[in-house]
């Protein structure tokens, strides 16, 4: 049985037309967002940086090299790979990063900033 136009739109509150709304037109905070995907961003380049040779996560990356061999796939995203450190470490930093009282949670904003993180590992780490 189908229903007519008005008798459809009277069964919606307006509450639940504003919640649906708010779902579908989600309003990211671009400036943040940018922020927030440049210092997960540089805290990953520094992990990369400081598992080097000498330095101070040596033993950390020794650690997960014994753990997982380099010949794994985990090893590229776990400590091989700059640009493939955003998918875990990206996620890892952006949850400490939602503990600061600036920035708050988002799953949504959380995939948009590991996806931001890629390329400007790449960039950062050519810088450093």
């Amino acid at each position: 049985m189908l229903m007519k136009p008005a008798t459809l739109m009277t069964t919606w509150s307006l509450d639940n037309l504003e919640r649906a709304m708010t779902l579908i037109a989600y309003p990211l905070h671009y400036s943040m967002l940018i922020e927030r995907a440049i210092v997960v961003s540089l805290l990953i380049v520094a992990t990369h940086i400081s598992m080097e040779d000498g330095m101070i996560l040596n033993r950390f990356r020794a650690f997960l090299a014994r753990l997982i061999p380099e010949c794994s796939i985990w090893s590229k995203p776990l400590y091989n790979c700059v640009g493939c450190m955003a998918s875990i470490w990206g996620v890892v930093y952006y949850a400490l990063t939602a503990l600061l009282p600036y920035f708050e949670f988002n799953f949504v904003e959380m995939s948009i900033v590991c996806i931001m993180c890629i390329p400007l590992n790449f960039i950062f780490i050519k810088l450093a």
